[in-house]
């Protein structure tokens, strides 16, 4: 039944302050196709256009698995952080940031506590395998290209290389 499929939500940050100019988030689109044929609805949150983040965590909150944010170095670390403080204030579920930011400083990013993962490197086959470990309710303790906290200890765990 449609009403009972897991929510994940994927939020764009802007990539520059005051960016007004909507342009495709191809990102987000190669990691939707990745899931598209697993039970789930991916939500996506573009901070270009949608000016009220917290109404779309509510309005989803009791189906959501998990939230995604794709974050650069610059501008994009400010969206995504105040989307994440968001998030948490309306969800308990995880969220796991990837990009260049989260392949280039995971362990920050853990400790410093806004994400509960991180993706390293080509997102697309570590972000489906994450999923259906979500959507499984297994621990997403070994993964190819997801790093997590585990006592306090960040565990990165490298991706495996690039797939065409």
């Amino acid at each position: 039944m449609e009403t009972e499929r897991k929510v994940i939500l994927l939020y764009y940050p802007l990539i520059e302050k005051g960016e007004v100019f909507p342009n495709i988030p191809w990102a987000m689109l190669y990691l939707e196709r990745m899931v598209r044929d697993l039970d789930v609805e991916v939500v996506m949150i573009d901070e270009r256009l949608e000016k009220d983040p917290a109404a779309v965590v509510t309005k989803y909150s009791n189906r959501i698995l998990f939230a995604g944010v794709s974050v650069m170095i610059g501008h994009q670390v400010s969206g995504a952080v105040r989307f994440t403080q968001i998030f948490r204030t309306h969800s308990s579920r995880p969220v796991i940031w990837g990009g260049w930011f989260p392949t280039i400083l995971p362990e920050m990013i853990l400790q410093d506590g806004y994400a509960d993962y991180v993706c390293i490197g080509q997102g697309e086959v570590p972000f489906r395998n994450f999923t259906m470990k979500m959507l499984r309710r297994e621990p997403v303790t070994v993964a190819d290209g997801i790093s997590f906290m585990e006592n306090g200890i960040p565990v990165i765990s490298e991706n495996k290389g690039f797939t065409d």
